[in-house]
């Protein structure tokens, strides 16, 4: 990922291991943000690729192929439990595979087409 790549979407963890409030925050000063770099997720979120989801409101997607896409997308109303839903990979419909970690974090991985 590089600045032409600036989408605003944050927080994301930078190549240097510090937490930037966006990948746009990181670019200008010049990080590019990765995937395999460990950063710290702040607090109530969870790590997604180079980007932090937030807990209980937000699930990981992560789509592989010829390009390898990582984003936090909005938990649909199914798995909301105030709402009588179950938070777990049942309550996500995409016909990816699941991962859900012991905190209740959910990972989509999906293949592209």
């Amino acid at each position: 990922m590089d600045a032409s790549d600036c989408l605003n979407a944050g927080p994301v963890c930078g190549c240097d291991g510090q937490v930037y409030d966006s990948d746009c925050d990181a670019y200008a000063v010049g990080v590019d943000t990765a995937a395999e770099v460990s950063c710290p997720p702040p607090q109530d979120h969870f790590r997604c690729g180079w980007f932090f989801c937030e807990v209980g409101v937000e699930f990981c997607v992560h789509v592989h192929g010829l390009v390898t896409d990582w984003r936090c997308d909005s938990l649909p109303p199914e798995c909301d439990p105030d709402d009588g839903g179950v938070l777990d990979c049942s309550c996500i419909d995409m016909g990816c595979s699941c991962d859900q970690s012991p905190s209740g974090d959910i990972t989509m991985t999906c293949l592209a087409v």
